[in-house]
Formats: C-alpha cells, sequence, structure tokens
C-alpha cells in the first residue's frame, strides 16, 4: 500500500516544488519591480495581474491544460512542464500583489530615501541599503519586509482576539 502511494506521489512530488518556485521566482520580481518603480511601470504590470487574478483558477487551469494537452499527447514530461506553467502562472498574480506592497512600504522608509539622496542606484537601494539599528549585517530589504509583514499581521490579529476575550491578555497590551 505504501508503494501505490509513493508511486502515486511521485508527479505531484515534482510538480509543487518547481510551481511553487516558478510562482515564487516571477511574482517576486514582479511584485519587486512594480513597487520600487511605481508610476507608468506599476499600473501595466499591476492591471496585467488584477487580470489574472480574476481568472477562476480550476478552470483557467482546466482549460489551459486540456488545450496545451493536444500538443503534448506523446510526451510525459511535457505534460508535467505543461501543469507546472499553469500553476505557477496562475498563482504567480498572489505573490507578485503581496511583495509589491512590501516594496512599496520599504521603498517609503527613510533609510531608502537617504540612499537616494546620496545617489545610490537601485540595486544598492534593494539590496544593500538598511536601516540604522542593530540587526544583523546580512539582512537586506526583501528579507526584512517579509519579516515586518508577518509581525504586524501576528499583532493585529493578538489585538483583535484581545478585543473579543477581555482579561490579562488585553490589560497586558496597556497603550499600544
Amino acid at each position: 500500500m505504501l508503494s501505490r502511494t509513493l508511486a502515486g506521489a511521485r508527479t505531484v512530488l515534482v510538480v509543487a516544488p518547481l510551481a511553487t518556485l516558478f510562482c515564487l521566482f516571477f511574482g517576486g520580481l514582479i511584485g519587486l519591480v512594480s513597487g520600487y518603480y511605481r508610476g507608468l511601470t506599476d499600473e501595466i504590470v499591476m492591471r496585467f495581474v488584477d487580470v489574472l487574478l480574476s481568472l477562476p483558477v480550476i478552470v483557467a487551469a482546466i482549460v489551459v491544460v486540456s488545450a496545451l494537452r493536444t500538443h503534448t499527447q506523446g510526451s510525459a514530461v511535457a505534460q508535467t512542464a505543461v501543469v507546472i506553467l499553469v500553476i505557477g502562472v496562475l498563482f504567480t498574480p498572489s505573490v507578485a500583489r503581496t511583495v509589491r506592497a512590501a516594496a512599496v512600504s520599504e521603498t517609503e522608509s527613510e533609510y531608502v530615501m537617504a540612499a537616494r539622496l546620496r545617489g545610490e542606484g537601485t540595486l544598492y537601494c534593494v539590496f544593500r541599503s538598511k536601516p540604522n539599528t542593530d540587526s544583523a549585517p546580512s539582512r537586506t530589504l526583501i528579507p526584512r519586509q517579509v519579516e515586518h509583514r508577518f509581525r504586524r499581521q501576528a499583532e493585529h490579529r493578538f489585538r483583535r482576539q484581545a478585543e473579543h476575550f477581555p482579561g490579562p491578555a488585553a490589560e497586558s497590551l496597556g497603550g499600544c
């Protein structure tokens, strides 16, 4: 029974990580470019992302995979690649939106503005610029924005739960 399960999961264990890497890489790239440059670039890219987000994922995946299946009938590798690309493309917009929001909030930070005023280039602002804190020197813009986003969501959830359940936890918030 275990061998049948492992044999059936073989395809999933290939498709899932590759589709995830695809959507994280391209979604992150799209979100960073759009969030950092803003303006017309942001408007054009985000309207395209909005179009992809408006598609029902299951229906779009079924239509595209069945349409491309006729072109890749003989090859199992080509069919797997089609599935990876379809899943990756359909889930890229949500990653792009999340990364864009974090990039926009981070580019409005004082230390990024100071780096721009010093005449630093885009790559320096994105990867090397850091706030004057006691954080580890290896941290860059991308890990900081993800960490900041998780902390804000956790604080927001804690405060929301504390409102519904008054008690010692709500009192410990003090002036927050």
